[in-house]
């Protein structure tokens, strides 16, 4: 898994953005278990009120409320939902207003 996501976020020319990713391969447990993200917040140090997890399912959300880190759906991902973020732009205008 690690392996196909360092390849799918070169590939996107996104690798450089990431201080940290946590796949499967690290935890041995997939969504909707927290464990990536106790991983991930663990290792820049971060307690969960401190993080918000974007994700395109159902999987990732209830991943998020079991970490209780706040969570925002996007709909370019493997979903579709009416209430997600429908592009990067909007995206981008509600994390800085």
């Amino acid at each position: 898994y690690r392996g196909s996501t360092i390849e799918s976020l070169t590939h996107l020319e996104v690798y450089e953005h990431f201080d940290t990713i946590a796949c499967y391969d690290d935890v041995h447990e997939g969504k909707p278990h927290p464990a990536m993200l106790h991983k991930i917040l663990d290792e820049l140090e971060h307690s969960s009120h401190q993080a918000l997890f974007i994700g395109d399912g159902p999987r990732d959300e209830i991943a998020s409320q079991r970490a209780e880190i706040d969570y925002l759906m996007v709909d370019w991902g493997f979903t579709d939902h009416t209430d997600a973020v429908r592009s990067v732009d909007e995206l981008h205008h509600l994390l800085l207003s």
